[in-house]
């Protein structure tokens, strides 16, 4: 359903509207636009309100027309986002605009969002209402007029911002529209003069009234239009007009001159006009000058904006009438300010510090300076932007609603000013969600509280269960719920890393956001953790500067008589945030691999139980991000961090290329994490290199994972077998083909079969010796196939090993001759192989009774 309406209203009364709603539905989005903007007027009368009902707000005005003194303002940039425009004329549209789930509600009119336009002055709106999830064509034609705003090349904003218009427009045209009458129409000039676009006459009557008034204004309306009969209505001091401009383009003729009374000043912009019984208007932001109504935005006019309608009653306000001759030699021109030549269009804190825009290069050097809230004596210079740029990143950590303005200094001298700017953090002007609006920790926990405290830790076991099955079918998509596709909380606009990190407190509490994502999370510059209002710059409370994150590297200390219930919880903690068919944000996930570290610290399973492998392998395992997931880039770098020290702890004596179940579980965690562990910093995950001050702890070293880093970074695919190799004192030796081992261990054969098991995961054929001081082993493998000589043994064995067994599995026990998969009897070493097992070493690329003889060889000249 769509309603217009036309009368004198506020945007703030609609917003009023929205907030008494019988059905309490949340805003989503506010817009609001004008020329002058006094935002603490609005942030008293309309912030508050819009942000209660959830919204996310934008205030968008032109650059040097503020009506407000920084240090009057406490909430631009941390609560809602207010930017800047610029174009060759006056950015100068008039729109309020309410956007919620169903319903979108738009005022376009002629009041700024001041006192006086909102409040005093005497303008003019036309409100349309939508529900039902429907729109109105005219409110489409809004949002198409929004996307058209942010990406026109004859208007600068920031990036942001026309993001933010963007996302907007795109969330209002991916609803279903209704033409409801196509004679109402929206208009703008970014394009096309405003003059060329109404319909040629003639008309019966053409009635105007502006605060600024132009002759050739009113010259091109009466051209285009032919009207018999002209009625023009002036405030006759308030007004701005030349009377003897004005008198020669009425021209004389049916002309109608009306002097208004001056108690409110009439604001409002109004061309009415009628053809036979039927009023026509446009009403909007347009006063009656060239640069509005005469001149395309392209063309160096205003930008404006307004609705064209049939009109339901005269909107013509009544005066005294005057012979047209009482305009001569009256001039009430007020010229406008000019537009500072020195303008930020704004400044933006996101993770690497503070990106600040100004509207146009500058041929000199450009200081820019910044304040906690403009008190005077309180700026500081913070960074240049170099002649011919316009944008420059600082790396300061500078608070949302920090002031900051630019300086130049004149080849004269003199010192140019920018007007100020606040710094926006869009994590914090986001839509604020609400309790009812995404699942979340029903309570705020430390990893020590839930664990030193039993009743604590049933109720977190109840809390992350629950958490667990709700976040993987939430409805609601959101950076810290994991899908991204099809989201309307998440802005590209934001500095989405911050972004990520409120929701993650919002979602698991501040502790445990620590705990996710550790140093880069206290790192973040201007965190939301910060507070940047201080009622006054004088007196600084130091506890009160910076609220820093909780402590999360201590170990926990739990009592012998919660370990047993320590481990099922941990258990059932990882099946359900890894179950395969729903599995949980990845931030849960790694959450639980905190914990899982914590634990492992505080000695909750003892030496003799290994049963915690399984576990974290599992979860290790699901560490890698799933396709269709949202990974931050700051996310990837914690996450390659926690991956490597999980991985660690379960390599911890082990080795990756053996053969036992706990070889082979480590070995089928490292396949799949290594290319995320040989991108890790091991500084982003410093907060789980834990020390062992609980009994039975299992920590990992720095120098462990840093050589497991180092490991996974080698594109050698026998680096894993090398190093274990190395570490254990051995050589390895590759002779065109054949992998030569020699050590002290005591059993060649293990050693061997665990070479060839390595060598053969990567597609080549292996044949290996390992050879110690009295005893040696010669293996091909080919698979299925792999042949066997050693001394002691002295005999040619051949086996058929078939997957999921492997040459490092079937002989990891000492005793050949209980190895399963034999085929055919044993051979004396002294006659030649089985010509089965001759093909296997020369599909190998070696000859077997060669080898055979090299052995020997190698092990008489050894002996001696």
């Amino acid at each position: 359903m769509t309603t217009t309406e036309w009368q004198f209203t506020s945007p703030l009364s609609l917003l009023n509207d929205w907030r008494d709603r019988a059905d309490q539905a949340p805003l989503h989005e506010l817009v609001l636009l004008g020329f002058t903007m006094d935002l603490p007027f609005l942030e008293q009368m309309a912030i508050p309100t819009a942000r209660a009902l959830g919204a996310r707000i934008i205030v968008l005005g032109d650059v040097g027309q503020g009506l407000y003194d920084p240090i009057d303002v406490r909430l631009a940039g941390s609560s809602y986002l207010h930017s800047l425009a610029t174009c060759a004329g006056a950015f100068h549209p008039k729109l309020a605009l309410l956007v919620g789930e169903n319903d979108v509600w738009m005022a376009i009119g002629s009041g700024n969002p001041t006192v006086s336009g909102w409040g005093s002055n005497d303008e003019l709106w036309t409100v349309i209402v939508s529900s039902g999830g429907v729109v109105s064509h005219t409110i489409a034609e809004a949002g198409t007029w929004l996307r058209r705003l942010a990406d026109t090349s004859h208007l600068s904003m920031t990036p942001w911002t026309a993001e933010f218009l963007r996302e907007v427009a795109a969330d209002i045209g991916a609803r279903p529209f209704a033409v409801t009458d196509p004679q109402v129409r929206l208009l703008d000039n970014l394009d096309e003069a405003f003059v060329h676009q109404l319909s040629a006459g003639p008309v019966d009557e053409l009635c105007l009234y502006a605060p600024f008034i132009s002759g050739e204004a009113i010259r091109t309306l009466i051209h285009r239009l032919e009207p018999r009969r002209t009625t023009l209505a002036v405030q006759p001091r308030w007004t701005s007009y030349d009377g003897d401009a004005l008198l020669d383009a009425l021209g004389g003729q049916g002309v109608e001159l009306r002097f208004l009374e001056e108690k409110h000043l009439r604001h409002g912009k109004l061309i009415q006009w009628r053809v036979g019984e039927q009023l026509y208007g446009l009403i909007g932001s347009p006063n009656l000058t060239r640069s509005a109504l005469c001149m395309a935005t392209a063309e160096g006019g205003n930008c404006e904006l307004a609705l064209m309608a049939p009109l339901p009653e005269n909107l013509m306000p009544n005066g005294v009438a005057q012979p047209p001759e009482a305009m001569a030699g009256r001039s009430t021109v007020r010229r406008p300010s000019p537009s500072p030549s020195l303008t930020l269009l704004g400044a933006l804190v996101h993770s690497k510090g503070l990106e600040v825009t100004l509207a146009r290069p500058q041929p000199e050097a450009t200081v820019i300076h910044s304040s906690p809230d403009g008190a005077p004596g309180s700026w500081q210079p913070i960074g240049v932007i170099p002649p011919g740029e316009i944008t420059l990143v600082l790396t300061v950590p500078e608070a949302p609603g920090s002031v900051i303005r630019a300086e130049r200094t004149l080849p004269d001298g003199r010192i140019m000013q920018s007007p100020p700017v606040f710094a926006v953090s869009p994590a914090r002007c986001a839509r604020r969600i609400t309790e009812a609006q995404g699942p979340r920790l029903r309570r705020e926990n430390t990893v020590e509280e839930i664990f030193t405290d039993p009743e604590l830790a049933r109720r977190f076991n109840a809390d992350l269960i629950r958490l667990a099955e709700i976040l993987p079918h939430a409805t609601r998509t959101h950076p810290a719920l994991g899908k991204v596709e099809g989201t309307t909380v998440r802005s590209a606009i934001e500095d989405r890393w911050t972004a990520h990190l409120e929701e993650c407190d919002r979602v698991y509490g501040a502790s445990f956001t620590s705990l996710i994502y550790g140093p880069i999370a206290a790192a973040l510059p201007a965190s939301s953790r910060l507070s940047r209002w201080s009622a006054t710059t004088n007196v600084v409370d130091e506890s009160d500067e910076e609220e820093k994150p909780p402590e999360s590297s201590s170990v926990p200390k739990i009592a012998p008589s919660q370990h047993a219930a320590c481990q099922r919880w941990a258990d059932r903690w990882v099946q359900a945030v890894t179950r395969p068919d729903e599995l949980s944000p990845l931030p849960l996930r790694m959450l639980m691999a905190g914990i899982y570290v914590k634990l492992l610290a505080a000695g909750v399973w003892d030496y003799s139980n290994d049963s915690w492998r399984q576990a974290l392998s599992r979860l290790t395992k699901a560490l890698v991000p799933t396709a269709g997931i949202d990974t931050l880039e700051e996310s990837t770098e914690r996450l390659c961090a926690v991956t490597a020290v999980c991985t660690a702890l379960l390599a911890q004596d082990l080795s990756l290329t053996g053969g036992g179940p706990d070889d082979l579980l480590a070995a089928s965690v490292w396949a799949k994490v290594k290319p995320l562990i040989a991108k890790a910093d091991l500084d982003l995950g410093e907060d789980l290199l834990l020390p062992p001050v609980q009994p039975r702890a299992r920590v990992v070293s720095r120098n462990e994972v840093q050589r497991l880093i180092n490991l996974a970074a080698d594109d050698d695919p026998l680096a894993e077998m090398k190093a274990e190799i190395d570490s254990a004192g051995w050589e390895i030796t590759d002779h065109n083909g054949l992998w030569e081992i020699t050590g002290d261990f005591t059993n060649p054969t293990p050693v061997a079969t665990r070479v060839a098991t390595t060598i053969g995961a990567t597609g080549r054929p292996a044949v290996v010796l390992a050879r110690t001081s009295t005893r040696w082993t010669l293996i091909a493998w080919r698979p299925p196939e792999l042949v066997l000589l050693s001394d002691p043994g002295r005999a040619w064995r051949t086996y058929r090993i078939t997957p999921p067994a492997s040459p490092a599995s079937r002989f990891a026990s000492a005793d050949i001759a209980s190895v399963p998969g034999r085929v055919g009897t044993p051979v004396h070493m002294s006659k030649a192989p089985p010509e089965s097992a001759r093909q296997v070493f020369a599909d190998c690329g070696l000859d077997a009774l060669q080898l055979r003889d090299y052995a020997i060889k190698k092990q008489s000249m050894q002996s001696k």
